[in-house]
C-alpha cells in the first residue's frame, strides 16, 4: 500500500496530482495520504516520469498521418522496426512506388514484370507490401531509392 504525507500546498507526492483538504487517499493514484509530521516538505509536486518515452522525432510536414506515425516509429526504434504492412503498396504495387517517387523499384518490377511474363511484377507487390514504408521512409529521410 502506498503511503504519502500531505504537504502544506495540497499535492500527491507520489504523482502530483492536487489534493483536497481532508483526502485520506490520491484520487489520482490511490496513495494513502498521512498528515504530516516533522519530515521535510517539498514545495512543489513531485515530477511524474511519462508513462511513454519521450523521442525527438522530426515532423513530417506534408504527409498523411499514417505515414507521420509509421515514419516516427520506425525513428524511434533507432530502424530496427521497419515498418507494418502496407495494402495500398501491396495492390498497386509498382504504381504506388511511383508515387512515392521510388522510381528505381518501380522500374524495376515494370522491366522485370514484361521479361518473366509478370512474375517479377507479382513478386514485387509483396515486396513493396512489407517493406514499402521503409523504402518510403528512407526515400523521404535520407533521399536514398532503395532498390530491393
Amino acid at each position: 500500500m502506498n503511503v504519502t504525507t500531505t504537504p502544506p500546498n495540497g499535492f500527491c507526492t507520489r504523482c502530483g496530482a492536487a489534493l483536497q483538504v481532508g483526502d485520506r487517499f490520491c484520487g489520482k493514484c490511490g496513495t494513502a495520504v498521512i498528515k504530516p509530521t516533522n519530515l521535510p516538505i517539498p514545495t512543489h509536486p513531485a515530477p511524474v516520469a511519462p508513462s511513454q518515452p519521450v523521442v525527438a522525432a522530426r515532423n513530417y510536414v506534408g504527409l498523411s498521418d499514417y505515414y507521420q506515425r509509421e515514419f516516427s516509429m520506425i525513428e524511434s526504434s533507432g530502424e530496427q522496426y521497419q515498418g507494418k504492412w502496407n495494402w495500398a503498396a501491396f495492390l498497386f504495387g509498382a504504381l504506388w512506388a511511383l508515387t512515392k517517387g521510388l522510381w528505381v523499384p518501380a522500374l524495376i518490377a515494370f522491366v522485370g514484370a514484361i521479361f518473366t511474363y509478370g512474375l517479377v511484377g507479382v513478386i514485387y507487390w509483396f515486396i513493396f507490401g512489407a517493406r514499402g514504408n521503409y523504402m518510403y521512409y528512407r526515400k523521404v529521410t535520407r533521399n536514398v531509392n532503395p532498390a530491393y
